[in-house]
C-alpha cells in the first residue's frame, strides 16, 4: 500500500479495528478513540473473558523476574503511565518475595543485588507465620508491589468505552479471515452469530494474544514461534487475620495474592502443577490447533505440595479455578522474560504480544504516535 493513498484516506476520517477485547485491546481503544473512529471486536460476549480475567493482578516492580533485566527495566518504564491511567484500580496490600533454601535459580545474593543494582526498593521483611514457613526460604524482602482488582478494572474501562462516541464495541463479533485490498484498505471478514460480512478500516491493530499467528497468517506477516500452556489458576478462601501476597522465587515454587479488595478471596500459582499442557512448534501457530483433552483441577496436589511454604493453605477452602491457554515465545524460559513486543507491521497494521498487563498504555501510546506520524507524511 502506498503511502500516498493512506494519507489520502485517513487525513478525512480514518477508521481503525481492533481486534481482542482484553486489557491491551480495550487500553487501545481507550486511547486511540480519543482522536479517530475505532470498532473494538471481542469473539466473546463481553470484554475481558480470557487472559485478562484468568490472571493473578499482581501490579509489578521487577521482584518477579530476577532473570530478565529487560523484563524489569520495561515495567520501570512504563509502570507510572500505566498508574496515572489506572490509578483507582490499583490495591495496596503488603507484598513479599522469597528465595527458597533448596531448588531456586537464583542464589540470595543475586536476587537481592540485581535490586540494588537497578535501584528498586525494598525491606529485608517476614510476612506474618501463618502466609509462610520461614524455614524454607533464605531471604524474604518486603515489596512495593500491589494488586488490580478485576470489577474495578472491567468498570473502569466499559465506562470509559461506553462513554466515548468515537468507540464502536462489537461484541460476539470473531474476525475470522483479513486481506489488503489493492487500495491499501485492509477488510476483516467478520462472524456475528449466524451471519458473515465484510469491513474496511484504514488501520487494524492485532490484540488477539493467543491467536496472535491467526492475524499474521492471514496478511503473510512473519508470526511467531509460540509456546502455549493450558494453566489453572485455583481461587481460595484462606481464614487470615491479615491480607498479604507472598511469592517463592525462583524455579518450581509458587505464590498466592489476594483477589483485589476482598477479604479473603485469594490465587493459587504452582509452578510445575498450574500447567496441565504444554504444546511448543510451528505446527501449534495458533491455539486452535493445539488439542487440550480433558483435564481436571489440581487443586488437591497443590494444596498438599505449597502448604510446605504456605501454612494457611492447610486450612483453605477451595472456591474454584480459573483456567486460561496462555502463549510465551518458545525459548523464552530460559530468562522468564516477559516482555510486551509492538510489532509494526507496515500496510497500517500493528499487533501486540503482550507481557505485563501495566505496558498496556505504552503499547498504546506507541502505536498511537505511529499513526499521528503515518498521518503527518
Amino acid at each position: 500500500m502506498s503511502s500516498k493513498k493512506l494519507k489520502k484516506i485517513s487525513k478525512k476520517n480514518p477508521e481503525l479495528a481492533i481486534i481482542g477485547g482484553g486489557i491491551f485491546g480495550t487500553t487501545c481503544a481507550i486511547i486511540l478513540g480519543r482522536y479517530f473512529s475505532v470498532t473494538l471486536f471481542e469473539k466473546n460476549s463481553d470484554i475481558f473473558g480470557e487472559a485478562t480475567w484468568a490472571n493473578q493482578y499482581r501490579h509489578h516492580y521487577g521482584f518477579h523476574y530476577p532473570r530478565s533485566v529487560a523484563t524489569i527495566n520495561e515495567i520501570k518504564r512504563t509502570r507510572k503511565d500505566f498508574e496515572k491511567f489506572y490509578k483507582s484500580i490499583i490495591v495496596s496490600v503488603p507484598s513479599y518475595y522469597c528465595v527458597s533454601k533448596t531448588g531456586s535459580n537464583v542464589s540470595p545474593g543475586k536476587y537481592l543485588g540485581i535490586f540494588k543494582r537497578l535501584r528498586i526498593p525494598y525491606k529485608l521483611e517476614y510476612p506474618p507465620r501463618e502466609f509462610l514457613n520461614r524455614s524454607a526460604v533464605s531471604v524474604c524482602i518486603r515489596a512495593p508491589e500491589a494488586v488490580y482488582d478485576y470489577k474495578k478494572l472491567k468498570n473502569f474501562v466499559k465506562k470509559k468505552i461506553g462513554t466515548n462516541e468515537n468507540i464502536r464495541l462489537a461484541l460476539g463479533c470473531e474476525i475470522i479471515r483479513a486481506k489488503l485490498d489493492d487500495d491499501g484498505a485492509k477488510i476483516l471478514k467478520i462472524k456475528n452469530k449466524n451471519r458473515i460480512y465484510d469491513k474496511r478500516f484504514d488501520y487494524v491493530i492485532n490484540a488477539t494474544y493467543a491467536r496472535h499467528n491467526n492475524f499474521c497468517s492471514w496478511l503473510g506477516f512473519p508470526g511467531k514461534r509460540l509456546r502455549f500452556r493450558l494453566k489453572e489458576l485455583p481461587l481460595l478462601k484462606l481464614n487470615t487475620k491479615q491480607r498479604c501476597a507472598v511469592t517463592i522465587m525462583d524455579g518450581p515454587f509458587a505464590t498466592i495474592l489476594p483477589v483485589g479488595e476482598s477479604k479473603n478471596l485469594y490465587t493459587l500459582g504452582d509452578v510445575p502443577l498450574s500447567v496441565h499442557r504444554s504444546v511448543t512448534g510451528v505446527k501449534s501457530s495458533s491455539v486452535d490447533d493445539a488439542r487440550w483433552g480433558n483435564y481436571r483441577s489440581r487443586w488437591r496436589e497443590m494444596k498438599k505440595r505449597c502448604a510446605q511454604w504456605f501454612p494457611a493453605i492447610k486450612n483453605a477452602r477451595y472456591a474454584g479455578s480459573m483456567f486460561v491457554i496462555l502463549p510465551t515465545e518458545a525459548g523464552a524460559d530460559a530468562t522468564d522474560a516477559r516482555n510486551t513486543d509492538v510489532v509494526r507491521h507496515g500496510h497500517g497494521c500493528w499487533s501486540i504480544f503482550s507481557g505485563k498487563i501495566l505496558t498496556a498504555v505504552a503499547a498504546a501510546n506507541k502505536i498511537l504516535a505511529d499513526i499521528k506520524k503515518d498521518l503527518n507524511k
